[in-house]
């Protein structure tokens, strides 16, 4: 019993000392360049998958990048993990998201205080007004009625390797272009939620 607690504090000093030596690298200069290298890395399985030249090695290391991300989205943009497991894993079904978070966001009670009642409009944002929603939706389609508001929106990722959305880990960023998520032929869908709203107007 000893044996096994030293066991597990060890465990517990070694991954501590090694999650802070990974922050003090990726904080640093040399975290710019591996950074970088990431980035550029990813670019270039796009490019060849725009020039159908793309590898059974690059079709298994987008799925383990994007199931990697499903899993753990889960936890922290459970929202996004959700759109992203059924474009790659679904039927191309519509989906019914939990409007839970989004009726909250920041960005969605911006808008529709600014918006009249049957009023219908496109909202595209900075990932930065809300991280967690941007790995969601952006843009969205979003309706205001006098007891609910109505959203939605297809999804189907551009190929452009101009298009692309930044995946934000504190330390560092991953600037991932949408449409490499084509090389694991992912279904379109329309995603929706709605709730109720009592508007003043």
């Amino acid at each position: 019993m000893d044996k096994a607690l030293k066991r597990i504090k060890q465990l517990f000093l070694y991954s501590g000392a090694t999650m802070i030596v990974f922050v003090i690298i990726m904080v640093s200069p040399l975290g710019r360049i591996i950074e970088k290298g990431i980035n550029l890395h990813f670019m270039s399985i796009h490019n060849r998958m725009l020039s159908n030249e793309i590898t059974a090695f690059d079709s298994i290391e987008c799925k383990l990048l994007y199931e990697g991300m499903i899993v753990a989205g889960k936890f922290l943009y459970p929202e996004g993990a959700e759109i992203l497991n059924h474009y790659i894993n679904g039927n191309g079904s519509d989906l019914n998201l939990d409007p839970t978070y989004i009726q909250s966001s920041p960005v969605v009670v911006r808008h529709l205080q600014k918006m009249r009642i049957g009023e219908t409009k496109v909202v595209r944002f900075s990932q930065r007004e809300d991280w967690r929603l941007s790995y969601a939706l952006n843009p969205f389609k979003l309706k205001k009625e006098k007891d609910r508001v109505l959203l939605w929106q297809e999804i189907e990722f551009l190929k452009s390797k101009h298009v692309y959305t930044e995946l934000n880990f504190g330390v560092f960023k991953l600037k991932l272009q949408d449409g490499l998520i084509h090389s694991l032929k992912p279904k379109k869908f329309v995603v929706r939620s709605e709730w109720v709203y009592k508007s003043v107007k």
